[in-house]
């Protein structure tokens, strides 16, 4: 079900399960993509309750891990939330990974868009990645340079201020 993402029409999705060799009928997608909504609207809630911020974890967090790790980036698929504002027909899968290296980043966005491509995924996913730490704009510089020259060039930088104010790059692909 997490390759329907069909613009949020029930019937494209059916659609494109049989062009993936599924045998899916309409009831069924329907019906799957209604427990996953609810999941999702339980997991904002669940996550709301426990002191979280649209998924993310508090800026005191990425404070103290800053200061640990002096230099540190994590990629964060786009919350459940934030995807469920900019899309609300696009059904997530959750990936937390952190690493340090501008190389390791990029190539591990690369791999991503690789999985998604292979799932028949439609190219209207979003990818967040946030980068923390001392070092935060060499690294992001870093990471943006070495995806253009793979022809990624449609990152967007931001200073995200809805939970993550260390900055972050919103890949499109």
């Amino acid at each position: 079900i997490q390759t329907f993402l069909a613009n949020g029409q029930i019937a494209s999705r059916e659609r494109m399960a049989a062009d993936n060799g599924c045998t899916w009928t309409l009831g069924q997608v329907t019906e799957e993509f209604e427990q996953l909504h609810e999941k999702r609207e339980w997991r904002r809630k669940s996550m709301e309750e426990n002191g979280e911020w649209f998924g993310f974890k508090s800026q005191q967090y990425y404070d103290m891990k800053a200061e640990r790790d002096n230099v540190g980036a994590e990629i964060l698929e786009l919350s459940e939330w934030w995807n469920h504002q900019l899309n609300p027909d696009v059904v997530d899968v959750h990936h937390l990974m952190k690493y340090q290296a501008p190389k390791m980043v990029a190539s591990r966005i690369k791999s991503f868009q690789n999985f998604l491509s292979t799932r028949g995924t439609i190219a209207t996913s979003r990818m967040l990645v946030v980068i923390t730490g001392k070092g935060k704009s060499v690294i992001k510089e870093s990471v943006v340079q070495l995806l253009e020259q793979e022809q990624y060039n449609n990152l967007e930088w931001e200073d995200h201020n809805k939970g993550c104010n260390e900055g972050c790059i919103i890949i499109n692909f």
